[in-house]
């Protein structure tokens, strides 16, 4: 009988939690012993390389910011619930949870505690691609420390070597089994040999598309010389959370171009330079390739994307370029770009090991057994 891993995760502050649901679940695909499944409510997987194979459980759809609180608060409880008639009905052998131990908006509250009264037999897995973002110090006694002792196992995203997230999980989580598990991002698209001018290609991706609004002005601008001389062609890629709202005044500037719905995976292949924010998804494909990367990480509190960029920095052609004043993201913008154009392809060794069928398949078999 075969292993059913799950995998929840849903749309937080970007795409990549279900980017990397569907990635391991595209993974175990060609394994016989496991069956998997998605459990979310965002329609975007619509628009994701879900194999056939795999099982979707739709969740309710996550409240918006215009949603009421208490509103917000039934939505919640109906997804909680939605969950639980998931295990029941599919009978999951694993549960992933990505990066949230306590579910977007602590929806999975409802769901440990069944678990616990029920003494399900389901294993807990937190899959931890970092720790940034994720509040500690809240449920670290009382029924939050209780609920997380259904956690017997966690998987780390990355090489204890590059980035040891481990180290930096939680105590409160009470996984007892921690493994490193590797980078977990497909390989982009090889470069295509064909050319038809002689301008440099460069593609700008954001990932799902939230930071297109605010930094697709700021590169225009610096590379408005390179644009006016013929010197590049800007591919402007509009992910499925995109806010811009004055695409046509793009269209009209010479040079310039919208994408829509390219993913890091397929950017690299017509691209001879590709910029980027530093999303894990988006900063760990490309990083695969043999492109120059310019990342402009998106400033947060937690400064997550941050971390990574100067962590990828220290590769052969990468560069961290700071997009919080104006005038130096200008002139550092212009000297990256430069050096990027006249590097061409290049060959990077990458100091992490990469998730590939045979490890994802060994790690959930051996997390079910």
């Amino acid at each position: 009988m075969a292993i059913k891993v799950a995998f929840y995760a849903d749309q937080a502050s970007g795409l990549g939690h279900l980017a990397r649901a569907v990635w391991l679940t595209r993974l175990l695909n060609n394994e016989r012993r496991i069956q998997s499944a998605i459990v979310c409510g965002c329609p975007v997987i619509q628009q994701m390389p879900v194999a056939p194979e795999v099982f979707h459980w739709r969740l309710p759809c996550l409240p918006t910011r215009a949603t009421s609180p208490g509103d917000a608060f039934k939505q919640l409880q109906e997804r909680a619930q939605s969950i639980c008639d998931f295990v029941a009905h599919w009978q999951p052998d694993v549960f992933v949870v990505d990066h949230f131990p306590i579910g977007v908006g602590g929806e999975l509250a409802a769901v440990f505690d069944r678990a616990i009264r029920e003494k399900w037999t389901t294993r807990f897995v937190i899959g931890v691609p970092y720790t940034q973002g994720i509040w500690a110090s809240p449920w670290k006694t009382g029924q939050w420390a209780r609920r997380f002792e259904v956690y017997h196992h966690a998987l780390g995203y990355n090489d204890a070597s590059f980035d040891p997230v481990l180290a930096d999980l939680p105590m409160y989580t009470k996984a007892t089994t921690r493994r490193y598990f590797g980078v977990v991002a497909p390989r982009p698209l090889p470069r295509s040999p064909e050319r038809t001018s002689a301008a440099r290609k460069i593609v700008v991706s954001t990932g799902g598309g939230e930071d297109g609004h605010r930094l697709y002005p700021l590169i225009l601008a610096a590379c408005a010389e390179y644009l006016r001389k013929g010197r590049i062609q800007l591919s402007l890629v509009c992910g499925p959370n995109s806010l811009i709202t004055n695409r046509h005044v793009y269209e009209q500037t010479p040079g310039v171009r919208m994408v829509s719905a390219l993913s890091a995976v397929q950017s690299t292949e017509y691209a001879d330079v590709v910029i980027s924010n530093c999303g894990y998804n988006s900063a760990y494909t490309l990083i695969q390739s043999n492109l120059p990367i310019i990342f402009i990480p998106r400033p947060t509190i937690f400064g997550e994307q941050e971390t990574r960029a100067k962590k990828l920095a220290n590769l052969t052609g990468v560069w961290n370029i700071d997009e919080r004043s104006p005038e130096r993201f200008t002139l550092n913008f212009r000297s990256a770009l430069s050096e990027a154009v006249e590097m061409g392809s290049c060959e990077r060794k990458l100091p992490f090991r990469v998730v590939d069928e045979g490890s994802c398949s060994h790690a959930f078999l051996t997390t079910a057994n």
